[in-house]
């Protein structure tokens, strides 16, 4: 054989090697419970492509000095423990909580599995059950396999019973529903089987692009459960803008009735007194957050017992915001909130915000809850469709940041912008989450971490 022939040998085989380790994925029905109505697919696959290809096209990114370091051997990594999958589903079973979410992995090693049940201190409940509340899960293994399943849900019987469907009864997703799910070329998927709400199953395609997160999805609600369009003026510069329409009764009882007991108590009025068909649209823009300074006279005594004045000014930071509720017609919203006590007698004074002086404005075509330092600044961007929200956390002030959890602050001082844009083409919801990191030129998991 000639050198050239050899070396075509070489390029054909590290091409199929590439192929294989970079490109080629499989996947398992057992990983899934035939009751699952929700999956969330992960492409580790993909995820770790897009990642690679980054640091192989950005040379001052690569850390040559790793390559002398020696590892800690005793350091543990799950890596060793448990197989990663070309795939990982995590999915919901029909009929339990909303936070009872499950995932099956394949046991590599049992002794380092065992040494990290060891270091996240899990607990042996029974032969093959262990519960860590240091990472909040609950585990059932059978052989090989383990069943992960959230620590915070009480009620164990929920994930008793799927560990009895993936491992006793051997219960599986079916395969054409495995194929919709993976066949999307995405980072990671949500799998949602239909429902008296969709007319089809849905898939919401994630992927992370250069410094942001883009999730999209194509809706079929049923015929029952309209979407109705409107136009909204939006300020684009400012902490929050939310538009929405008039949600369809049916739509609107959609919401658990726990839920809008729970609204009604911290706005202390009934919500259905608001989302109403009197009205056609709401808009709620927060500008900002603004500091005020207010005085206040305090008295104290000199060695001689004189009353002294003493005037002390402070900094208080309040929300400046602009809620109008749009009406079709005569609204009777004031009236109702005048007889609830939201209103202060016969002024505008609404009382239910504690945050900083708002007013209720009885105006031609909207009912406005206004606070005393908005400005309307005048420029709008137009916007059409069934719903709006973007949420800027850059200008929330640092001293108002450190009243967050700690691990809540570093998450929202990584992010740039998040938009949810939803508008309507023909009998399809179309819907778009786009979230932005700080870091705009690097790859959205690469931009996000600590």
């Amino acid at each position: 054989m000639t050198k050239k022939k050899w070396f075509l040998l070489i390029l054909i085989i590290l091409i199929i090697v590439g192929w294989y380790f970079l490109f080629y994925k499989t996947y398992s029905r057992k990983d899934i419970a035939k009751s699952a109505d929700m999956v969330l697919c992960i492409d580790v696959k993909r995820n770790t492509n897009t990642i690679l290809a980054y640091f192989i096209t950005t040379p001052s990114e690569w850390d040559l000095g790793s390559l002398f370091r020696r590892r800690n051997k005793n350091e543990f990594d799950w890596k060793n423990a448990v197989k990663i999958p070309d795939y990982i589903f995590i999915f919901h079973s029909k009929d339990q909580p909303a936070d009872a979410w499950y995932t099956v992995l394949t046991i590599k090693d049992e002794d380092e599995f065992k040494r990290g049940l060891n270091e996240y201190e899990f607990k042996a409940e029974d032969k093959d059950e262990y519960t860590s509340g240091k990472l909040g899960l609950d585990i059932i293994k059978s052989g090989d396999r383990i069943l992960l399943g959230n620590f915070n849900v009480k009620d164990k019987h929920f994930i008793y019973a799927v560990a009895n469907e993936i491992f006793d009864k051997q219960d599986y997703i079916e395969e054409a529903t495995i194929k919709k799910i993976i066949a999307p070329s995405n980072h990671f998927s949500i799998f949602i089987e239909k429902n008296d709400f969709l007319q089809e199953d849905l898939i919401l395609n994630g992927n992370f692009n250069t410094g942001e997160m883009l999730v999209d999805a194509d809706i079929r609600p049923g015929a029952k459960f309209p979407f109705n369009e409107s136009s909204f003026n939006l300020h684009d510069q400012s902490l929050l803008n939310v538009a929405f329409t008039q949600p369809s009764p049916q739509v609107y009882n959609l919401i658990p009735a726990e839920t809008k007991s729970s609204v009604s108590k911290i706005l202390n009025f009934n919500i259905d007194s608001l989302f109403n068909s009197q009205n056609n649209k709401y808009l709620l823009d927060i500008q900002g957050i603004k500091t005020r300074a207010d005085s206040a006279i305090t008295y104290t005594y000199d060695d001689d017992f004189n009353k002294v004045e003493k005037m002390v000014v402070n900094n208080v930071q309040e929300p400046s915001f602009n809620f109008s509720v749009y009406k079709n017609g005569v609204s009777s919203l004031i009236e109702y909130w005048k007889r609830n006590k939201n209103i202060e007698g016969d002024s505008s004074l609404f009382v239910s915000v504690p945050f900083v002086k708002t007013y209720a404005y009885d105006k031609k075509d909207a009912v406005s809850l206004t606070s005393s330092n908005y400005t309307d600044v005048g420029e709008s961007m137009p916007f059409t469709g069934i719903g709006y929200l973007e949420l800027n956390p850059g200008k929330i002030p640092p001293d108002l940041l450190k009243f967050l959890p700690d691990p809540l602050i570093s998450v929202v001082q990584k992010f740039n912008s998040l938009k949810i844009i939803s508008t309507k083409q023909n009998d399809i919801v179309k819907l778009t989450v786009s979230l932005t990191s700080k870091v705009a030129n690097k790859p959205f998991l690469l931009s996000v971490r600590n």
